[in-house]
C-alpha cells in the first residue's frame, strides 16, 4: 500500500524574500473514527519520516503545511463525519496530544509555523476544541513548581503551550489562497517569534532530536 501522505518542498514568495516550506498532502482518503490510530505502526512511521525530512531541511525550511486534501480529489484527511460533536471533540483532543511530540521536534528544527489547511469544518472545529482543552491543561501545568525533574516537565509544558498558542493552527482555508496571501503576510510576525522559540527550546534538556 502506498504511503498515506506525500511530502514535498516548495518555495514561498514573501515581502522578505523567498522562503521554503515542507508540505504534506494525503494521497488517499483517510477517516479517523477512534483512538486506534495512535497504535498504528504506519502512523508512527509517517511521523518519523516527517521528523527526518524536517531535520534534513534544517536551516532551509521555515514552515510546515499539513493539507487536509489534495487538488485532484484523490486524497483527503478528516475526522469521520458520523461522529457527533462531543465524540469529534474528544478525538480531536487525542489527535492534538498524540502529535505534540512531533510538533515539538519540528519546531526544534527551525519550523516557525505548523499550519493545517484545507480542513472541513467538522474536523477543524474538533481539532480547535481539542487544542483548547490541552492548552488549558498545559497552562496549569506550566505554573507548577517542584523538583528539578518537575522543572524539566514544566519547561516542556511551557514550550508545548507556546507552540499551541503561536505556531500550531487549524484552518479551512485553501492551500492555494494561503500560499498567495495569508502565509506571505504572516512571515514578518513569525520571524519575530524565532528568538523566543529558541529560548524555550534551550530549556529542554536533553534536546529532543528525531530518531535514526
Amino acid at each position: 500500500m502506498a504511503d498515506p501522505f506525500q511530502l514535498a518542498s516548495v518555495t514561498l514568495d514573501t515581502p522578505r524574500g523567498v522562503r521554503h516550506a515542507l508540505v504534506t498532502t494525503p494521497t488517499r482518503h483517510l477517516r479517523l473514527r477512534g483512538p486506534d490510530f495512535t497504535n498504528s505502526p504506519r502512523d508512527a512511521e509517517a511521523r518519523l519520516a516527517l521528523a527526518r525530512e524536517a531535520h534534513d531541511h534544517r536551516g532551509d525550511a521555515t514552515l510546515m503545511i499539513f493539507r487536509g486534501k489534495d487538488d485532484a480529489g484523490l486524497g483527503s484527511w478528516a475526522l469521520d463525519e458520523q461522529l457527533d460533536t462531543g465524540q469529534a471533540a474528544a478525538l480531536g483532543e487525542q489527535v492534538v496530544r498524540w502529535h505534540l511530540p512531533t510538533w515539538r521536534t519540528l519546531a526544534s528544527d527551525g519550523l516557525v509555523l505548523l499550519i493545517h489547511l484545507d480542513l472541513d469544518e467538522h474536523t477543524r472545529a474538533a481539532l480547535e476544541a481539542g487544542k483548547r482543552v490541552v492548552t488549558r491543561e498545559l497552562r496549569l501545568k506550566s505554573r507548577t513548581e517542584g523538583t528539578l525533574a518537575d522543572d524539566l516537565e514544566n519547561a516542556r509544558a511551557r514550550l508545548d503551550l507556546w507552540l499551541l498558542q503561536h505556531l500550531v493552527f487549524f484552518f479551512g482555508l485553501s492551500y492555494g489562497r494561503a500560499m498567495k496571501t495569508t502565509l506571505p503576510d504572516m512571515m514578518p510576525m513569525l520571524d519575530q517569534r524565532q528568538f523566543y522559540l529558541e529560548r524555550l527550546l534551550a530549556r529542554i534538556k536533553p534536546k529532543e532530536e528525531p530518531e535514526g
